[in-house]
């Protein structure tokens, strides 16, 4: 049968999500030929039943996507108990046990997120500090002035799920860390015009637990790349009260203000990296301005795409709230530490002179 031959690349398929998703303090007990047992080292009750639950549905999904046409037989059952020591010690005898990954050095430090996303940081102009830092594609697919395919819609949907299920999960685990740090999830409007590239960033954003929104904001960037202003919209329109602030990045030139406050944004920004860099008198004019129209009403103004001296003094001097790009610092797959950064440090020196805030 054909669910005979596709059996192997089933077990290890499911063994794959099981394995991805162990903590450090977790381990797998191999059951059988298809039966795991999870032992969540430092959860308990319904945040056991979460994680189950999610790892569950990921496998189905995945299991799925080898061949549609097993869904009429494949199922996917979980169970969650409380097990005594003896009971512990007979399963593990004789079974396969498969402990997390190492435990970091740091206690303080998030969970790897694999290759798919990394960090950028982001200067909070005012507070002389990076404490806010991007979640973004590894390696990003550039869209802006792309043509418009299929094939670029789905390269740009499968990033854009990427980033906020780890955007989530990292937010997920500040909650509990000793050092507050804001993720920014960067989302192309885009992936609002399909509507399971939608629903999928939905679920994603509903896995926030009590206490993550304050340190999740979501920046929506607007694109050539087929974007409309109804797709702007519908982004909004999902997230707006449901994150700590929501943000919409445009093009300089393309000085959308007045529509970001009447949808509910509340920071307009200018991707100068999407363009070529601003060097002329005029071209910085359209800063200045861009910077003081949203102050006008009522946004803060943040500048990404900074690799220079003379944008980051531009963007200063303009009221910038925020910073981003090679001037204030490369993206890292693991989330960093909060850091201190002053002016010098943008105009005086290049990237990487970072001082570590005291903990």
């Amino acid at each position: 049968m054909k669910s005979e031959k596709l059996k192997p690349k089933i077990l290890s398929t499911f063994k794959s999500v099981v394995e991805r998703r162990l903590a450090p303090s977790d381990v797998v007990i191999s059951i059988g030929e298809a039966g795991f047992i999870i032992l969540f080292g430092e959860l308990s009750g319904p945040a056991t039943e979460v994680k189950s639950q999610a790892i569950a549905k990921e496998a189905r999904e995945r299991l799925l996507g080898l061949d549609s046409s097993l869904e009429p037989n494949l199922f996917v059952g979980r169970e969650t108990v409380t097990l005594s020591r003896e009971q512990l010690k007979s399963l593990t005898a004789a079974a396969e046990v498969v402990e997390g990954p190492d435990a970091p050095d740091e206690a303080d430090t998030a969970p790897d997120i694999a290759s798919e996303v990394s960090f950028s940081p982001i200067w909070d102009v005012q507070s002389q500090a990076i404490i806010s830092f991007s979640v973004e594609p590894t390696t990003p697919f550039d869209l802006y002035g792309a043509a418009q395919t299929a094939e670029h819609r789905r390269i740009c949907g499968q990033q854009d799920i990427a980033v906020m299920d780890h955007a989530v999960q990292s937010a997920n685990y500040l909650v509990t860390a000793t050092r507050k740090r804001i993720l920014v999830a960067r989302i192309c409007a885009t992936s609002f015009s399909k509507a399971d590239v939608q629903s999928k960033i939905m679920a994603s954003l509903q896995k926030l637990v009590d206490g993550a929104q304050p340190l999740l904001t979501v920046e929506i960037v607007e694109t050539r790349l087929g974007t409309s202003s109804h797709d702007v919209e519908v982004a909004a329109d999902i997230f707006r009260g449901r994150v700590r602030r929501l943000a919409l990045c445009t093009d300089l030139r393309e000085k959308h203000i007045e529509r970001a406050r009447r949808m509910g944004f509340q920071s307009v920004g200018a991707d100068l990296s999407r363009s070529a860099l601003p060097t002329s008198s005029e071209d910085l004019y359209w800063l200045d301005d861009f910077c003081r129209k949203a102050r006008h009403h009522g946004l803060e103004g943040f500048v990404r795409g900074v690799a220079t001296d003379t944008v980051a003094s531009a963007a200063i001097c303009a009221g910038a709230t925020h910073l981003a790009g090679a001037k204030i610092g490369r993206p890292s797959t693991h989330l960093p530490p909060p850091i201190r950064f002053s002016v010098e440090d943008v105009i005086d020196h290049g990237p990487g002179r970072l001082l570590q805030l005291k903990a």
